[in-house]
């Protein structure tokens, strides 16, 4: 049975939305590990995109065990402070793989924490379904710059209104952003990304 008290993050995805608590919960998908160990996992791995210190990230392992995304053992005795070994529960890996799968909103912050961080553990934990995941985040951006057009030209000025102008230089910027968007993701992340799985395959 499914945790209701899960966090999940809503389908709008607005930048309120973004939570650290899906890196650590990709570090656990890995293998269980001590908290000073997944921290230096994410050190060495994820640190240039989220920048979050070590206290940020204890205080976000906190979190995801009290929703039920992760469980701790019971702290270890002997020499040294005590530790606590932590793991994903099946909640935490139900909403990670579902996190992984789902498209990103089409924000620039959000591309560049989230989208990365997805294809980051889609690579390492689901290789087979990279290309798809890239190529539905493709989809989504594609499928926004056609709304946000037609929406532009549904609302056309008549007569010089300044009002719809101001409307359409709006969507103007919006239109711009996502074709940016976009042309990363196809000269630049699929390249590196997809070309680097065909040669490992072979």
């Amino acid at each position: 049975m499914t945790n209701k008290n899960a966090v999940v993050v809503s389908k709008s995805k607005h930048l309120q939305d973004l939570r650290p608590e899906y890196v650590a919960m990709g570090l656990l998908a890995e293998g269980e590990a001590h908290g000073y160990e997944l921290y230096r996992r994410f050190r060495l791995s994820l640190n240039d995109i989220w920048h979050m210190s070590e206290s940020q990230f204890y205080a976000t392992l906190r979190r995801m065990e009290s929703h039920g995304l992760i469980v701790a053992s019971a702290p270890e005795k002997g020499e040294g402070a005590a530790k606590r070994l932590l793991s994903l529960t099946p909640d935490g890996r139900q909403v990670l793989f579902k996190w992984i799968e789902e498209p990103t909103a089409g924000s620039p912050r959000l591309l560049h924490l989230e989208f990365l961080t997805r294809i980051y553990f889609a690579r390492r934990l689901m290789p087979q379904d990279l290309n798809h995941i890239i190529d539905d985040q493709s989809a989504l951006l594609a499928t926004d710059i056609e709304r946000l057009e037609k929406q532009q030209k549904d609302n056309a000025p008549e007569s010089g209104d300044p009002m719809r102008d101001l409307g359409n230089l709006s969507s103007d910027f919006r239109i711009r952003q996502l074709r940016t968007a976009l042309l990363w993701i196809e000269e630049s992340i699929k390249p590196t990304w997809t070309d680097a799985d065909k040669r490992a395959r072979h």
